[in-house]
């Protein structure tokens, strides 16, 4: 069994944001790749995610149709070795419902800001198992700035295949990597 990485979200303005990722960002596109990136992943491998609370909820709902089950019980004891899903302590408060259906939550540790507690967790879901592939979806500058540079530094034998259609951080990544990425 491979695990795979994802590194998604839906973009969003708001206070602070940069809405150049917004405004480039196709939804529905970030929404159909990130459920068939599950159902292709699912069914015989691990993936791994960061528990952005948009793409969250699409995993759920691709794991309840890949099943035919909507019980939380059920679909976490079936998902316990096809999923492990980070979370990082500085969110508890607001963690999505859609996480009682997964068997593997991993909390992170919430450090002194948002940013250490944020880094920590990409550190942990980077290294706590093998990688040998890392898809980037849509997303905001957590996936171009941070999690796709240190995807590259600490699984470096791992594929990267960013989603350039979905727009946003996504198709930054894939503007800067061109030369590499016609390479694979």
């Amino acid at each position: 069994m491979a695990n795979i990485f994802l590194s998604a979200s839906v973009p969003y303005l708001g206070e602070g944001k940069d809405s150049w990722y917004f405004e480039n960002a196709d939804t529905i596109a970030i929404r159909d790749a990130v459920l068939g990136v599950a159902n292709a992943v699912l069914p015989e491998h691990c993936l791994i995610w960061g528990g952005h609370p948009s793409i969250t909820k699409l995993i759920r709902y691709s794991y309840q149709a890949m099943t035919g089950c909507d019980d939380d019980n059920v679909l976490r004891k079936l998902s316990k070795d096809h999923v492990v899903l980070y979370q990082s302590a500085w969110y508890s408060d607001i963690m999505p419902d859609e996480n009682a259906a997964f068997g593997q939550v991993v909390i992170t540790g919430k450090k002194t800001t948002k940013e250490t507690s944020l880094a920590y967790m990409r550190q942990r879901m980077l290294t706590d198992s093998d990688i040998c592939l890392g898809v980037f979806i849509g997303g905001m500058d957590g996936v171009d700035k941070h999690e796709y540079p240190l995807f590259r530094e600490l699984c470096p034998k791992a594929l990267a295949i960013p989603f350039p259609t979905t727009g946003a951080a996504a198709l930054k990544i894939y503007d800067s990597n061109k030369d590499y990425l016609n390479q694979v």
